[in-house]
């Protein structure tokens, strides 16, 4: 699995390939003035065989 995060249809974040092994990553991005957010999940270019993704407890926070 890749994951990636969007803000306004630019790549701001990709986690590089995913295996069902690694650990569960944490990230912190800047989406200050982003109107769009995206997140989007990719199979790495092995197909989609056994693929399961989770964002997790994904927050966003607004100040």
């Amino acid at each position: 699995m890749v994951f990636q995060v969007f803000g306004d249809d630019k790549l701001l974040w990709e986690s590089g390939v995913i295996k069902y092994s690694d650990p569960a990553l944490s990230i912190d991005i800047d989406i200050s003035g982003v109107d769009i957010l995206r997140l989007y999940v990719g199979d790495a270019g092995d197909g989609i065989d056994y693929d399961h993704a989770n964002w997790g407890n994904t927050k966003i926070q607004i100040f």
